[in-house]
């Protein structure tokens, strides 16, 4: 599964070294879970207000932006 993730106040994408692990796990899980709920792959960015995050699976699988 492709991702990236995104500060939500300024849109910047976090760089790997800024990427705490625990956010990768984050992501995995909650793309995991988003397929099993909805029964396809989550597509676009998913914004996470709580966690101050956003984590866009691109337009389709597979993409990265």
């Amino acid at each position: 599964m492709d991702y990236t993730v995104f500060r939500l106040f300024d849109r910047e994408p976090i760089n790997d070294a800024e990427v705490p692990l625990d956010v990768h796990v984050f992501a995995r899980a909650y793309g995991a879970a988003w397929r099993a709920l909805h029964l396809c792959e989550p597509v676009g960015p998913h914004f996470i207000e709580c966690l101050g995050l956003t984590i866009d699976f691109g337009s389709r699988a597979g993409d990265r932006h």
